[in-house]
């Protein structure tokens, strides 16, 4: 076999090899949901279900985006599966695009959150805080309301880009707002006791606590900031840089 010949072959067994990589990378992403269904009810749709109040108010799609309307009395919430089970030592990440109209009364109450469907633990707990102009967004570990507050005020009716994670094997959880890569400025929290929940779905809560509405989209799991966010992948150490010094 000619230096040609060779080059061609490795080529071909790179691109195949880079293509397995991709593919056992995206493997790792455990929900990937738009939310692109006609307007109507959310459960019965991509997998999702009810767990509380099934048909009570119901999560709403509208214009590609799962509603939540929060207020008093009985209300739907529903969850999706993960495609692959998390251990019970895993780290789990969320992303979402968020949007949250004028309309949020009352205290801070949680919105979402990973769930394990044999238990009542509910990690990383996402909450929206109404102010007298703006809102903001807080954080806990599990039960026992927000503990940990997002710094800074957040504009009504503007998109933000939602990240949370939990560490099942320490009981930490933490929350990211817009952030470009997980070394950005986050909240956390770690709680020993809620360690060890095997999270397998993830959910969406209407709550009785407060009044108002958030607007959910663009919602992905992931086993890493970068499969939860949609950002590139590192395929793994082979280069076409590399091949072409193998056969100099």
């Amino acid at each position: 076999m000619n230096r040609a010949t060779r080059f061609a072959a490795s080529v071909a067994s790179t691109v195949v090899a880079l293509a397995f990589v991709a593919s056992t990378s995206s493997a790792a992403v455990l929900v990937n949901e738009p939310f692109t269904y006609p307007d109507g009810n959310l459960v019965g749709n991509g997998g999702w279900t009810a767990h509380s109040a099934a048909g009570l108010m119901p999560i709403q799609v509208v214009s590609g985006e799962a509603v939540l309307d929060q207020g008093s009395g009985s209300r739907e919430d529903a969850n999706v599966s993960f495609s692959v089970g998390q251990s019970a030592t895993a780290k789990t990440y969320v992303c979402f695009d968020l949007t949250v109209p004028p309309s949020i009364t009352g205290s801070a109450d949680y919105f979402a959150h990973f769930r394990n469907s044999a238990t009542f633990v509910y990690p990383a707990r996402i909450y929206v805080r109404p102010t007298a102009n703006t809102w903001s967004v807080a954080l806990s570990a599990s039960s026992g309301g927000a503990t940990q507050f997002w710094p800074s005020e957040l504009n009504y009716n503007q998109k933000y880009k939602i990240v949370a994670a939990y560490d099942a094997s320490t009981g930490g959880v933490e929350l990211w707002v817009d952030p470009v890569s997980e070394a950005s400025p986050k909240i956390s929290e770690v709680v020993a006791t809620v360690a060890g929940d095997a999270v397998n779905t993830y959910a969406l809560r209407q709550g009785g606590g407060s009044g108002g509405m958030q607007h959910v989209d663009n919602l992905r799991v992931g086993q890493s900031f970068a499969e939860a966010c949609d950002l590139p992948v590192p395929a793994g150490p082979a280069t076409w840089g590399a091949i072409k010094a193998s056969y100099r």
